[in-house]
């Protein structure tokens, strides 16, 4: 699924937040992807997370 997804890019600060992409495949499938920054307890170290939900296609 997230191969077949558009190229982009975005700043780290506006995944913060908490950056959603909501996909669609040929197949009919919607995924939800969320990506964050999470900090650290040392000011320049943080690490990226990202979670994916699938919802298949029931037809």
């Amino acid at each position: 699924m997230l191969r077949s997804a558009s190229r982009h890019s975005w700043p780290l600060a506006a995944a913060a937040a908490g950056t959603e992409f909501c996909m669609k495949d040929a197949e009919g499938n919607i995924g939800l992807y969320v990506l964050q920054v999470k900090s650290t307890a040392m000011p320049d170290l943080a690490f990226l997370t990202g979670d994916l939900t699938v919802w298949r296609n029931a037809a």
